[in-house]
């Protein structure tokens, strides 16, 4: 094998891998995230705040083994009795 091929082979590898440590991610908007929350006795939700002006917020929360997503500038409404996990950044990968 080329050089140029094993590296094409470990990134393909290493991709794979990687999909398969995020498991699923269902991303939406920020209606049907609150929707969900509502449905969830003392949700977590994960929040991360970016920088800047107009600041983009995501969201991540948990629900019947899924993972669920929202990347909004608006802020979602949390249930009080949720708890929130604010965190410095929140990367989901594009696949």
């Amino acid at each position: 094998m080329s050089s140029g091929a094993t590296m094409t082979a470990v990134q393909y590898a290493m991709e794979s891998n990687a999909l398969k440590a995020c498991g699923s991610i269902v991303s939406l908007d920020e209606m049907e995230f609150e929707r969900l929350l509502e449905k969830t006795a003392k949700p977590m939700v994960v929040l991360a705040v970016g920088r800047g002006m107009n600041p983009t917020r995501k969201y991540l929360t948990s629900y019947r083994g899924l993972t669920f997503y929202c990347k909004t500038k608006k802020d979602v409404l949390i249930p009080n009795d949720a708890e929130v996990v604010r965190a410095k950044k929140i990367s989901i990968p594009d696949l």
